[in-house]
């Protein structure tokens, strides 16, 4: 059994994942997420019309009406066409894939600035986690671990670089 299998197990046989599995809810955002993904992967095959290629832009389809057949190109488009006889399924299923990419870029670095800055927070009120899960760790211990803590930006802090160079707050640092 690989790590990756045994962590789901166990996610599934805690409250969380019990709850989970319970609710219709929550299944059902999952399935709709799956669909999304699955349509977002699978654009180049899905897709109608590839978007990215002038040569296939039919001028004389343009604005055709949702769920109806263009009478010039004799097409059926499902959401119908653009004023430059783009298909807009097409569009929407290629826009997806830069949709995703872009929350997912974002969203890693929201965390990649986040985490360190959270942890900087948490030195001041003197609530910073160890690695071991106890609280009350020094500046030695947070300098390490926003070294290690899977971000790329991490204040440029450096592991003997002092945290606050201000006096008034320095003896909040002290060992």
């Amino acid at each position: 059994m690989s790590a990756l299998t045994r962590k789901l197990s166990g996610f599934f046989k805690s409250d969380i994942g019990h709850a989970y599995l319970r609710s219709p809810g929550a299944l059902m955002a999952t399935a709709v997420l799956a669909i999304i993904l699955i349509a977002a992967i699978a654009a180049p095959l899905l897709a109608p019309q590839d978007i990215l290629d002038p040569a296939q832009l039919d001028l004389m389809a343009a604005n055709t009406p949702p769920w109806s057949v263009n009478e010039f190109a004799g097409q059926f488009y499902v959401l119908g066409t653009d004023d430059q006889g783009r298909d807009i399924l097409s569009a929407t299923l290629y826009g997806t894939r830069v949709s995703l990419l872009v929350g997912v870029v974002l969203g890693e670095h929201g965390i990649s600035i986040a985490d360190p800055a959270n942890e900087s927070l948490l030195l001041f009120s003197g609530q910073v986690p160890t690695d071991d899960g106890c609280k009350g760790s020094t500046e030695k211990d947070l300098s390490s671990q926003i070294g290690v803590s899977g971000a790329p930006f991490h204040l440029g802090l450096e592991a003997r670089q002092p945290l606050v160079h201000f006096p008034v707050m320095s003896h909040l640092f002290r060992d």
